[in-house]
């Protein structure tokens, strides 16, 4: 029995000593494991490139990562990585291009030097894998591209601009020497248009002997092409019929202005060939100020809209207020003055009526021209010597007829007495009367009733 005890004593303390070893080795197994852990990620080191921009002789380098909980995260890497690449790119060019700004403009300088960098990344090409990595929560790529070949790529692509540019800016000269307007504005913007799609690059031209910058010229060719287009003094045409506006007429330096379009009282109208404009709506002409403007439907550029705006910007299309009358612009004077015996400056009213004529806005022209004819006559009624002193009865009639021979409206003065010692200066008296009298009782109340 006690044999048996002993054995039972002997087997129970061996079984503590095994479960305190086998304690012992699954903590050392946990040591373990943490210890390897640790070791683990302190030998899982970022690459260098990672943290630090690689500097590859001859090569621009990018860099770009995203989280790779995104689904295209590799995309976006790629994107960011050119981006990085040409943001290298740019701020090279951006210091190698000559901009003058006091040539450009501060608002070309200013669109040129934003827009090298999105130029630059659109045209991207050439470019090589350097490489990639990830630490399972994020994913890196690299790419380089080199210098010399991106150089070449983009010389051939400024022969291809510049041939281009200069084809359109030499049509365009060649359309403002033969006064063809409207086709050299036209062209001038297409050559802009061309130059525009190359902020990192300078273009010149030699005009009279000398290098020029082409994009200031542009601009300046179409400015000054639009500052010329102007109303001529009797620009107001009217219907000789309704005497409503009927037409105004447009040139550039007297050249015609056909091919513009003018906004006339919030309406587009075409110039004719002859550059005149034509009004046919009465909302528009029955207006007191006609607001008439160029309108800026040149050559369409593409989808750039900061680039529409900055054209905008840059073309200085002229507004005018015009005072529309609502009287014909001008009359044909038809008649004589009645001289007694040889001609005396005194005795004369035509100049008086075109005075007056002028002062209400109607100015001498031929009634081909404007459809009106004002008929007067200075006539003698009466002459006779009373009580020793010569007396002499004048009397001024006119008519105002239109296109269709229809009397628009006719007036006269009767009767004006001059008395003097002589006929003639009877004369002079009488016919200084008519003029006093001619403004305030002839020519006013024929434009009042008339329009």
């Amino acid at each position: 029995m006690m044999k048996l005890v002993a054995h039972i004593v002997v087997g129970m303390l061996l079984t503590s000593c095994s479960i305190q070893r086998l304690a012992g080795d699954s903590a050392n197994v946990q040591n373990d494991l943490h210890n390897a852990k640790n070791e683990s990620e302190e030998t899982i080191e970022r690459p260098i490139w990672v943290k630090n921009k690689p500097d590859i002789p001859g090569h621009y380098v990018g860099i770009g990562s995203a989280r790779t909980l995104h689904p295209d995260f590799m995309r976006m890497a790629k994107e960011k990585a050119l981006e990085d690449l040409a943001s290298e790119i740019s701020i090279q060019l951006s210091a190698e291009t000559k901009y003058s700004q006091s040539e450009y403009g501060q608002q070309v300088a200013e669109y040129f030097s934003q827009s090298i960098r999105t130029s630059v990344t659109d045209k991207l090409s050439g470019y090589v894998k350097v490489d990639e990595w990830s630490d399972g929560e994020r994913y890196w790529i690299s790419y380089k591209l080199s210098d010399d070949e991106y150089r070449k790529e983009k010389a051939i692509k400024r022969m291809a601009i510049e041939k281009k540019a200069t084809a359109y800016f030499e049509s365009a000269l060649q359309r403002r020497d033969d006064h063809q307007y409207y086709e050299a504005i036209n062209l001038f913007l297409k050559t802009l248009d061309v130059l525009f799609s190359a902020p990192d690059e300078t273009f010149f031209q030699t005009i009279n002997e000398r290098e020029t910058l082409l994009i200031p010229y542009c601009i300046k060719s179409v400015n000054q092409i639009i500052s010329q287009v102007k109303p001529r003094h009797d620009a107001i045409v009217l219907d000789p019929v309704n005497g409503k506006p009927a037409s105004i007429s447009f040139s550039i330096n007297e050249i015609s202005a056909s091919g513009f379009r003018m906004a006339v009282g919030g309406t587009d109208f075409d110039l004719s060939i002859d550059g005149t404009l034509y009004l046919k709506e009465s909302e528009i002409v029955s207006k007191k100020i006609l607001k008439i403007s160029l309108m800026n439907n040149f050559y369409q550029f593409g989808n750039n809209v900061r680039y529409k705006q900055l054209i905008e910007q840059l073309l200085l299309f002229p507004v005018y207020n015009i005072t529309i009358s609502s009287k014909p612009v001008s009359f044909e004077l038809v008649g004589y003055d009645f001289l007694e015996g040889d001609t005396i400056a005194d005795q004369r009213v035509k100049p008086f009526l075109i005075k007056h004529l002028a002062e209400a806005g109607i100015m001498i022209a031929k009634s081909e021209e404007t459809g009106y004819r004002l008929n007067y006559q200075l006539q003698t009624d009466q002459k006779l010597i009373e009580n020793g002193l010569f007396t002499v009865r004048v009397s001024l009639s006119i008519s105002l007829v239109d296109s269709q021979g229809k009397v628009r409206y006719s007036d006269r003065l009767d009767n004006i007495k001059g008395i003097h010692n002589s006929y003639a200066n009877a004369y002079t008296q009488a016919v200084g009367k008519i003029r006093l009298k001619l403004k305030e009782q002839l020519i006013l109340p024929l434009i009042d009733q008339l329009f």
